[in-house]
């Protein structure tokens, strides 16, 4: 999500002001804060149960739970973004389907997992520009091609 915020005051959807001041005191003003509180507060919540699970604390986690549902009303699911989701997940099942067809030129297939796991795992760990510059090399003609 906190990704997405910064797309978002980027595109100038939202601005970092209008997210709800309390859950802005409770896990942070910027990007930076935010990601420090939520990853410290699962450090500390995971040690206070001696490593029975990996949890948050309440405060964080209503708080957490708060910025989803902001994101939702106010990102998500409005249709300037939603058809940007559209177009990202066409890139990201083709991206997929090549991945999956053509493991040898990205995956170290070497271990048990499935073709697929590793596709997924692959695609999930780029970046969007990454993303973007694959998709551009594998799909779309070279300027000069036309």
């Amino acid at each position: 999500m906190n990704h997405d915020i910064d797309d978002g005051i980027r595109a100038g959807i939202i601005r970092e002001d209008d997210i709800p001041k309390e859950i802005r005191s409770t896990l942070g003003k910027t990007t930076g804060a935010r990601i420090d509180r939520m990853v410290r507060d699962v450090i500390d919540a995971t040690l206070a149960c001696d490593y029975e699970a990996i949890m948050m604390t309440r405060e964080p986690l209503e708080a957490l739970e708060a910025l989803r549902k902001y994101m939702f009303e106010n990102m998500y699911l409005i249709p300037e973004i939603r058809g940007e989701f559209e177009k990202a997940q066409k890139i990201l099942t083709a991206l997929f389907e090549h991945v999956v067809a053509h493991p040898e030129e990205f995956l170290d297939t070497s271990g048990d997992e499935q073709v697929e796991r590793l596709a997924i795992d692959f695609i999930a760990g780029m970046t969007d520009r990454y993303a973007l510059n694959l998709y551009s090399k594998l799909f779309l003609p070279r300027p000069w091609v036309s």
